[in-house]
């Protein structure tokens, strides 16, 4: 199903901007099912009594909205594992809001934020989304500090060096200033120096670690005086002891004799944290065949002319001289190996097979193949134009005639195919409780604007400097992070447009991590599942014309209460499928711009499904479940200005093209300039009725007889839209429904709150082409006016 929405004028509120892109995907019962959860919070680190705020993203396979689960679940787990809060969200257009509120008398730590669906359970923790967040008490730092070490390991007696930067609270370099630097090991100090900020605010200080270090225990310390107190910051030293991990991962997945295969490593400490290192690959007779050297986080790799019958080591020389001799998995006599490289247009193979037969290439992702084909026998190079094909993780398997998996790689495809956002103020400098006005705008990898839906959060700088989170973003984490094996260290590193080592180094994670088992392992559909998906009320129907025939409509759905509206259209047979929500009942009115007769046909309702509470594996504590119903936005403050009409819209999973969504309501009058008109309560006099508190107060309005009659009924015109002939009227509205323009004529002024016109692009952008001829907008003092009682 096709969703399109009408967003040429968008509000930035508070924290959240909101752009409907939708697409959907239709599900059938056989169908691989998956979904992935990422969620952004306002920052990672809190102080006990704060909020947490969040925005959770459900996406399907293909990244595309979710419409397979209608319900979240979101647990806040303290550091010892118990379930603090547990709520239950419901998911609006594939996006939940939520908050947690923290107490003053939890204890300080390391929390785990998880979320995930009811479906998500049939593939295990696994797949479930979790960010650690710290909530502590502690003093604000005064100062910016940032403080890197240059390797990811020293051995003993190597020299140690940190690249250290400083700036004051509003981002300005602390030059020349003069600091101190301390080292410990097991708590003890053993080094003290100074050392100088140059002009931009850096410094390199360095030392030496001792000969005979038995511990990794080595903590390195800055102290700075500023303003009459000492602000510090301390990294623990990645200190390498020979107890390192060194995996090795041919890059097809076999080492082949008589030919040049490339080899991937990962180096590991013994708390699984990325080393550096070097060193050299030898054979039996210690003769050095190669040398190989970390490139990034212990990754890197090295081409090997293997030989039959001959077995290779490797021995590490930096950090520090082993003595141990690693194996490099054994050399197979014949088989196949391949290399892979991409750019922006196509992916190149290089074959090396001692298999006399024809192969066979597939293609695929995490969801579905893209790609089948034959490899002659000979054939070496194998080119695959693959800029069409989606962004993310791809799969190259070669297979023999026997349709058997030979030889495999993990290539990450189209990486500049990133969304791009351009953010900028109205002002550099603000004052204290001033008014930040912020500008979003974006665009594809070729600067075409397209719509959005984005998450934005404002924190303290200082806070985030110094929580110095490096966990995954969006990006990382749905491309990479959710489908790969194994922990990868600060993800954000490989979608860092500004790091020139990235796109080789996100090579190495696709060479030294697998696939995760759900991807691989049997296909889950929901004939064969332990946990069905939570799901709404879905209505079908069809709108028929007074002869019985099927014809296209618009359709608007109220609640019990009047005030919560889905607007839609049904497809070209007439057709149409929506969600209902937990109201006890609704009003479908259905109507065509032609004004035709119409009437609704109920053909089918599928009961909405809902898991009874269950219990988690983390805790016992799960009866502070909450209910979040419909788009909700996380401001807890009154609104002073509320918006004239209450909406929420609820898209459908209908097996249907063509269903257009839009959305009826007001933007605020800044964000529409020229095309809005609007007359307050203070404006509007007693005694009084709609034709003569629009008359001469809202320019481009005329109101004339309907005939040129006097005393027969009034019509109103609003400028650049009179005909000749046909219906000119205005689309009326009052509390966000559509109403005749008697209701609208006959309303009680006394009772009115506002009146706001719309005219021109203004009405057609938010009323589609209702709202060709302008749209007048009432909003009633008690927003009741409208009742389906």
């Amino acid at each position: 199903m096709r969703t399109i929405t009408n967003n040429k004028y968008i509000v930035l509120v508070i924290l959240i901007l909101s752009v409907t892109s939708v697409s959907f995907t239709i599900y059938d019962q056989e169908q691989k099912l998956i979904e992935d959860i990422y969620t952004h919070t306002d920052r990672s680190f809190y102080f006990p009594g704060e909020t947490i705020w969040f925005k959770s993203y459900v996406v399907d396979t293909d990244h595309n909205i979710t419409t397979l689960s209608d319900v979240m679940y979101a647990e806040l787990i303290s550091p010892k594992g118990t379930v603090v809060e547990q709520l239950k969200i419901r998911i609006n257009q594939g996006y939940a809001y939520g908050n947690f509120d923290t107490k003053e008398e939890w204890a300080g730590g390391v929390y785990t934020l998880k979320m995930y669906t009811h479906w998500m359970r049939n593939y295990g923790e696994e797949i479930f989304f979790t960010k650690k967040l710290t909530i502590q008490k502690v003093v604000q730092p005064n100062v910016l500090f940032t403080l890197k070490f240059e390797k990811e390991g020293y051995g003993k007696g190597a020299e140690v060096v940190a690249n250290f930067k400083v700036k004051d609270l509003k981002n300005k370099p602390l030059s020349n200033k003069e600091l101190q630097y301390e080292v410990a090991v097991k708590g003890e100090k053993i080094i003290s120096d100074k050392f100088s900020t140059d002009a931009k605010g850096v410094a390199r200080p360095r030392f030496m670690l001792p000969m005979d270090l038995s511990t990794a225990d080595v903590v390195f310390t800055v102290l700075m005086p500023y303003n009459g107190t000492t602000e510090s910051i301390s990294r623990s030293v990645p200190v390498i002891l020979d107890t390192i991990d060194l995996q090795f991962f041919p890059e097809s997945g076999n080492i082949i004799a008589g030919a040049t295969n490339q080899v991937a490593f990962k180096a590991l400490n013994e708390f699984g944290k990325p080393v550096d290192l070097s060193g050299e690959i030898i054979d039996s007779n210690n003769e050095i065949i190669t040398q190989f050297k970390s490139y990034h986080d212990g990754m890197g790799g090295f081409s090997l002319l293997a030989q039959s019958n001959v077995k290779y080591y490797a021995r590490i020389t930096s950090p520090f001289t082993s003595k141990k001799k690693l194996p490099l998995p054994l050399i197979k006599e014949k088989g196949v190996t391949f290399s892979a490289t991409t750019d922006s247009t196509s992916t190149i193979l290089r074959l090396f097979s001692s298999i006399d037969e024809e192969l066979q290439l597939e293609v695929s992702n995490g969801s579905k193949k893209l790609l089948n084909r034959s490899i002659a026998k000979g054939e070496k190079v194998v080119k695959i134009f693959t800029k069409d094909m989606p962004i993310g993780i791809t799969r190259f398997t070669i297979k023999n005639q026997n349709k058997i998996p030979i030889a495999e790689r993990l290539v990450f495809l189209n990486k500049d195919r990133q969304l791009n956002i351009e953010i900028s103020t109205d002002k550099e400098n603000y004052e204290t409780r001033e008014k930040v006005t912020v500008h979003l705008k974006t665009m594809d990898k070729k600067g075409k604007p397209i719509p959005s839906n984005i998450s934005l959060a404002v924190a303290d700088n200082k806070l985030l400097s110094f929580a110095d989170d490096k966990q995954d973003n969006i990006l990382s984490y749905l491309l990479m992070s959710s489908e790969l094996k194994g922990k990868i260290h600060k993800p954000i590193f490989y979608f860092n447009k500004t790091e020139p080592k990235a796109t080789k180094a996100l090579d190495y994670v696709m060479q030294t991590h697998g696939w995760r088992n759900y991807l691989t392992e049997a296909v889950i559909t929901k004939n064969n599942v332990r946990f069905l998906p939570e799901q709404e009320d879905i209505h079908r129907g069809v709108v028929l014309n007074k002869s019985g025939k099927p014809v296209k409509a618009h359709l608007l759905l109220f609640d019990e209460s009047g005030n919560k509206v889905l607007v839609f259209d049904t497809n070209d047979k007439g057709q149409y499928l929506c969600k209902l929500g937990k109201s006890r009942s609704y009003t479908l009115i259905a109507y065509t711009d032609t004004k035709e007769s119409l009437r609704i046909v109920e053909t089918a309702s599928k009961r909405g499904y809902y898991a009874s509470r269950h219990q988690t594996n983390n805790g016992k504590d799960t009866r502070r479940v909450k209910a979040f119903v419909g788009n909700t936005l996380p401001i807890k403050k009154p609104i002073k200005k509320k918006a004239t009409a209450s909406v929420t819209l609820d898209e459908s999973s209908a097996a249907l093209e063509e269903i257009v969504i839009v959305g009826y309501g007001i933007d605020r009058k800044k964000s529409l300039g020229g095309c809005i008109s609007y007359i307050k309560s203070n404006d509007i006099t007693e005694n009084s009725n709609v034709i003569e508190l629009l008359q001469g107060n809202v320019a481009g309005v005329s109101i004339v007889n309907a005939d040129g009659i006097y005393g027969s009924a009034h019509k109103i015109h609003i400028r650049g839209n009179a005909t000749i002939s046909g219906n000119n009227q205005p689309l009326f509205v009052i509390d966000g429904v559509v109403v005749s323009s008697e209701s609208m004529m006959n309303m009680d002024t006394a009772n009115i709150e506002s009146i706001t016109v719309l005219k021109d692009a203004a009405a057609t952008s938010l009323y589609g082409s209702p709202g060709t001829n302008g749209v007048v907008v009432v909003s009633s003092k008690n927003k009741k006016h409208i009742s389906n009682s």
